[in-house]
């Protein structure tokens, strides 16, 4: 396991308490660690070279804003209802929407969909954390 996929599943196991350990929650941490896992498969993929799996939970979450914007409604409201469960109980951060989005693209057959439209952002990522558009 490359060091930005440990330090992300290791912050949304931080941030995301409530879900990590907790039974009757939702998604469980293995459903959580397997949907981060294949978005970094598709990720490698599609622009290994764009590093983006060294998003920030912010920076990701406003790609996945841009890409709700062609989403139909009743994708949206799937994608709302899965952020909610997954948000439960969370107080701070942007992981549990995450991987509530990204739980949503994978069972929903848009994941590469959503990647190809990561990969083309202009993004690049030259270290964890580090990133930026270019045009």
């Amino acid at each position: 396991m490359n060091w930005a996929r440990t330090n992300l599943i290791a912050g949304l196991i931080l941030l995301v308490p409530s879900l990590a350990g907790s039974q009757g929650k939702w998604p469980p941490r293995e459903v959580q660690i397997q949907t981060w896992n294949e978005f970094h498969q598709e990720l490698n993929l599609q622009c290994k070279e764009k590093k983006l799996e060294w998003l920030t939970y912010g920076d990701l979450d406003l790609q996945i804003e841009s890409f709700e914007e062609i989403l139909s409604e009743s994708q949206m409201r799937t994608v709302t209802s899965n952020v909610e469960a997954s948000c439960r109980g969370v107080d701070v951060g942007t992981s549990c929407s995450n991987v509530g989005f990204l739980y949503t693209a994978i069972r929903g057959g848009y994941l590469k969909k959503f990647v190809h439209a990561a990969c083309a952002s202009g993004t690049t990522c030259t270290s964890p954390f580090e990133c930026e558009e270019r045009q």
